[in-house]
């Protein structure tokens, strides 16, 4: 029987055991030398190798990266297992993104950075993970200044599975997922718009929001027969795949929507994306510096989209192709010729079911190579409002049908006026009335046909008469126009949108139309009204004093700014005092014809030139003027009467 005293009496003694370890140690140390004397290195590395080789535990599983990107062009896998996996989360997930818009049924969950999932297909277990890692990356024209240094970011997922189902995950779990990710975007698809992220230098990245627009082409203002055009259109180019391919084009159409300001372009657009359930993309150019731009927001353009550059003709000065002048364009790297190969050329093919939309206000200034079939092939010509358009607006804002017993009049003065559907649709806002709301819609028709008055909006909208366009800039007026009442504008609710100004007649009538600035309210100088309320604020007063009779009299007929009122009522504490000092000042410029500094005129350049801007206060330089002129009216008196 075995037993711990029979153990310890077949122990070695100590003295063996290092005995035995050390004769073992120089055996090995007397191999290692040997190998290294007579074995070459690489024959050593090699066996080293063939020996961890038939060592090591050999794995059964293989894994599959889906990174976010294929080079330059987005994965469909990436996307689809994105979309797919977030209906696979398990209560074993510790981390979540979680997201909803306002106009998403449901939450929109997404896996954080290293979670990971399990997954069954055909009674196969497959194991997810999503890796996502950042780096700081410099622009290549920052000249090793880091502080225009851009963080890039890598994602991508992690599918591992036995080796054996390699041909079940290629042929059938794939293609699984990117089918089911199609249908679950289809029921739930919620429509985008993407605008170019600068922050991302010359690596430019689209940023979405969701597309709000409740524009149709029910509530569209426009011609039941031009409608009815432009939606066969829509319908036949999206049933037509198969055709575009045998006859060797790329599947793309291009629409050219020109006509004055408010003519309903940017509705439209919206009506065409809400119909086909396309994507929009919103391309500024300004913010393109090389073509080379274009064609990498080209690829990263999903197709099924809608690719929009508004107000073509002033976004940006191109260099022409046709002028070979030897201008140097080293600061602009964007071209006609790059914009034309963007939208008709080789890159162009990279997608399929994409429409491409120009917008202008003046069609004829455009080159005619940018507009002409294969580029844009259909062009529709958004005019002013016509009756049928009026109607559809009356149902729309009134909820009332044609048969209107004003309905008859409107028809005939509509059909000779000049009136954007932008024009009608805040006049048709002005009441809840429906009778008053018509009859100050006829009065308006009637003054504008009377008078002859061409509608603002029609107005020539450059600042160089010329034509000549000025030195490109960031900031344009399409983009401040988009901002107001473009596509972006439906981005938000309950907004409501405030311009200042000193001078409304130096404004772009495109600028300040209605649709844009709905209401012009006409802040003047201090009437006799406002002066009550003044003295009722600053010195706590009603209207029955003794001196307001004499104030009445003296105010209505003098340009004083309320803010002058103000500060003359606030000179001293004693009410007596401070009325007849204010009677004073408006006795003295009522003598002195002294026209209110604020209504001086600010231009230094009496021919419209806009001089060189310095920190001189404005208050300063209007009283300068104001004594010149004074000074020039004297002097004029002593010359007319050496004279005589």
């Amino acid at each position: 029987m075995f037993s711990l005293t029979n153990m310890h009496m077949h122990m070695p003694p100590p003295t063996s055991i290092f005995s035995a370890y050390a004769s073992m140690t120089a055996t090995i140390m007397l191999l290692r030398t040997m190998t290294n004397e007579f074995i070459p290195q690489p024959i050593r590395g090699y066996l080293f190798k063939a020996f961890r080789y038939f060592i090591k535990p050999h794995s059964t599983d293989l894994t599959l990266i889906v990174e976010e990107s294929n080079g330059i062009a987005r994965n469909q896998v990436y996307d689809a297992a994105q979309t797919y996996l977030s209906t696979k989360v398990s209560p074993d997930n510790e981390r979540l993104k979680v997201s909803k818009s306002s106009k998403e049924k449901k939450l929109t969950i997404r896996l954080e950075k290293g979670e990971k999932l399990v997954d069954s297909f055909n009674g196969v277990f497959f194991k997810w993970r999503f890796i996502c890692t950042e780096s700081d990356k410099n622009s290549p024209n920052d000249n090793n200044n880091n502080s225009n240094s851009t963080r890039s970011e890598k994602k991508y997922f992690e599918l591992s599975f036995h080796k054996k189902h390699k041909e079940m995950v290629l042929e059938y779990y794939l293609p699984f997922i990117l089918e089911k990710a199609k249908e679950m975007k289809d029921e739930e698809r919620v429509l985008k718009m993407h605008t170019l992220n600068t922050s991302y230098h010359h690596n430019g990245k689209w940023d979405s929001i969701n597309l709000e627009h409740p524009s149709t082409f029910e509530t569209l203002a426009m011609e039941s027969e031009l409608k009815k055009e432009v939606i066969d259109d829509l319908d036949r180019f999206v049933k037509r795949k198969e055709f575009y391919k045998r006859v060797g084009r790329a599947w793309k159409r291009g629409y050219l929507l020109y006509g004055p300001p408010g003519t309903g372009k940017s509705s439209l657009i919206a009506a065409m994306a809400n119909y086909l359930k396309f994507d929009i993309y919103d391309l500024q150019l300004v913010n393109i510096v090389r073509d080379s731009d274009l064609r990498n927001l080209l690829l990263a353009t999903a197709n099924r989209s809608i690719l929009v550059i508004e107000d073509i003709d002033c976004t940006v000065d191109l260099p022409n192709r046709r002028h070979g002048d030897g201008r140097k364009q080293s600061d602009v790297q964007l071209t006609l010729s790059g914009l034309l190969n963007f939208i008709d050329g080789l890159w162009s093919s990279c997608g399929d079911e994409r429409i491409i939309i120009f917008t202008t206000n003046h069609k004829e200034r455009l080159d005619p190579a940018l507009i002409r079939p294969g580029r844009m092939d259909k062009h529709i010509n958004m005019s002013y409002c016509s009756y049928e358009g009026f109607k559809v607006l009356a149902s729309n804002y009134l909820e009332i049908s044609s048969d209107h017993h004003y309905f008859g009049e409107i028809k005939g003065l509509i059909e000779n006026t000049q009136i954007t559907p932008a024009q009608v649709a805040e006049e048709l806002m002005k009441d809840d009335d429906i009778e008053t709301t018509l009859e100050g819609f006829m009065k308006l028709l009637k003054r504008k046909k009377m008078e002859g008055d061409v509608c603002e909006n029609d107005t020539e909208d450059n600042v160089n008469a010329n034509g000549n366009k000025s030195k490109r800039h960031k900031l344009t007026l399409s983009g401040l126009l988009n901002f107001i009442d473009g596509l972006w504008s439906s981005c938000g609710d309950e907004r409501i949108i405030i311009f200042t100004t000193n001078h409304k007649e130096r404004l772009d009538p495109a600028l300040i139309r209605p649709g844009r600035m709905d209401k012009h309210i006409n802040m003047s100088y201090c009437s006799y009204e406002g002066f009550k309320v003044l003295a009722s604020n600053y010195l706590e007063i009603s209207s029955d004093h003794h001196y307001f009779g004499e104030i009445k009299g003296l105010i209505e007929n003098t340009q004083i700014t309320p803010a002058q009122v103000a500060e003359e009522l606030m000179k001293d504490d004693d009410i007596e005092t401070t009325l007849e000092g204010f009677m004073k000042l408006l006795k003295r410029k009522k003598m002195e014809g002294d026209v209110c500094e604020n209504d001086t005129e600010d231009n230094v350049n009496a021919n419209g030139n806009k001089s060189k801007r310095h920190k001189v206060s404005s208050c300063k330089l209007k009283r300068g003027v104001g004594i010149g002129n004074r000074i020039g009216a004297a002097t004029q008196r002593r010359t007319r009467s050496f004279g005589r």
